[in-house]
């Protein structure tokens, strides 16, 4: 079938495993139902937007080989605590956008899909502006040692 874009959000969905053949979909929202597996989307290796949302899900490692995703909603997930799939991802960079709000992911697992260049929505907006400030002032620092080893070669110039 050559269905590319299929919103099934808000019916009542606790079982996907129907979806199987749609595998040519780019754009898929399945919100706002029951649905706790979603290992049939393994096969969906053609997404680009998948909204999950609102949906009892705890595993997502049917994502990690989903490299072509772009756009993640993967908010209000309350049982979601692995993100390692995402992590795992290799499509997932620069320019894509993943949405983690209330879910139960750890900051430092958002702060790694950030400097992946991945644009990332969580409640853990300070963990990831600390990791970028402590990157610029790694690089102020380095800065710093290249001024002062200028100083000290131009000093010693000037006094031969």
């Amino acid at each position: 079938m050559s269905l590319t874009v299929l919103h099934f959000s808000r019916n009542s969905v606790s079982d996907i495993s129907s979806l199987s053949g749609l595998t040519r979909l780019t754009d898929l929202n399945l919100t706002y139902n029951s649905i706790s597996d979603i290992s049939v989307l393994s096969e969906f290796t053609e997404l680009a937007v998948l909204r999950l949302y609102n949906n009892p899900i705890m595993d997502i490692s049917a994502l990690r080989g989903l490299t072509r995703l772009t756009n993640l909603h993967v908010h209000d997930l309350p049982d979601l605590s692995d993100i390692q799939p995402l992590l795992n991802n290799s499509g997932l960079g620069a320019g894509d956008r993943v949405i983690l709000f209330n879910s139960d992911i750890s900051c430092e697992d958002a702060a790694t899909l950030y400097t992946k260049g991945v644009s990332v929505g969580s409640g853990c907006l300070r963990v990831i502006l600390m990791q970028e400030w402590w990157s610029i002032l790694a690089a102020l620092a380095v800065f710093a040692g290249l001024v002062a080893a200028v100083v000290v070669a131009w000093r010693r110039y000037r006094s031969s």
